[in-house]
């Protein structure tokens, strides 16, 4: 199998780490891996990628535009690049893109591109974990809009993770299921934290309280890995509020993908506007691929 990985973030590398982990032979898999910091040109990179490659994991930033909409001109930039070369190749590559995109980006970008075929494939992971959630993935979710190509996805899936599900929905539905867990975990957090100062100012001890209250009703708590995950105040980064590359540019996103449809975003706005009172270290200001 020829496999390609373009980008090598947290979520490029940790895929790269995981595929290589599972094919440790080089004759059982073919994986080619570009980043921009990698001494290869731009171009020769790219066309060695696409030349060597039947799957590309295309795994860029998306980061958030000063109106809080979503930008994707990395995205498309990459795939200007892999859709030229695959022409050049005279193939035909399936890219799954990896990278956080408001509903209808995928079948936009289809549109533009004739030498790929394009797969919504949005990660679900923790930057601080990233590899473990690969490797431990217990469903892959892709975003499909041709039969023939959700046939390959499915064997690809098989491939990489044999003990792990796949759901295939649509590009719209993949992308919005993204958009609406990372909107659903901000909103977690901004009520951990009202919590957490309500709990200070009564005198009680937010962490016992927060334990006991998950004992006491499990649904509060997550059913994988760590139970209290988003409950911990301060969060693992020790501020309060969330930060970081991905909560605060999808919320946003959200925001701008309600209110472009007619949808009241009160709920999110106040959260949004709660997270910027209590949150310090604004950091997703200066984290590259945060902002533009």
């Amino acid at each position: 199998m020829q496999i390609g990985i373009i980008g090598r973030g947290f979520v490029g590398s940790s895929l790269e780490k995981y595929i290589n982990s599972i094919f440790p032979k080089p004759e059982n898999i073919n994986l080619s891996c570009y980043d921009i910091s990698d001494s290869d040109d731009m171009n020769i990179g790219y066309e060695r990628v696409v030349r060597d490659s039947d799957f590309i994991y295309l795994c860029v930033p998306t980061p958030m535009n000063k109106d809080g909409s979503c930008n994707t001109s990395i995205v498309e930039n990459c795939l200007n690049l892999i859709d030229f070369w695959s022409g050049s190749h005279n193939k035909k590559v399936i890219v799954l893109i990896k990278s956080t995109m408001v509903v209808g980006t995928t079948s936009a970008l289809q549109q533009k591109f004739n030498n790929v075929d394009l797969v919504t494939n949005p990660e679900f992971l923790t930057e601080r974990t990233a590899y473990e959630d690969v490797k431990n993935s217990d469903v892959n979710l892709y975003g499909v809009s041709s039969r023939n190509v959700s046939q390959k996805v499915v064997r690809l899936n098989n491939t990489l993770w044999p003990l792990s599900d796949y759901e295939i929905v649509s590009p719209e539905e993949a992308e919005l299921i993204k958009y609406m867990t990372n909107s659903f975990y901000s909103l977690k957090v901004t009520f951990a934290n009202m919590i957490f100062e309500l709990a200070e100012n009564l005198g009680i001890n937010y962490s016992e309280f927060i334990n006991s209250a998950i004992k006491a009703d499990q649904r509060l708590g997550s059913r994988i890995g760590d139970p209290l995950l988003h409950w911990h105040v301060p969060g693992p980064d020790g501020n309060l509020g969330f930060g970081g590359k991905c909560f605060s540019k999808d919320m946003n996103g959200m925001i701008k993908l309600l209110e472009e449809n007619g949808v009241n975003s009160c709920v999110l706005q106040k959260a949004w506007e709660y997270n910027l009172e209590v949150r310090e270290d604004q950091d997703w200001n200066r984290i590259e691929g945060a902002t533009v």
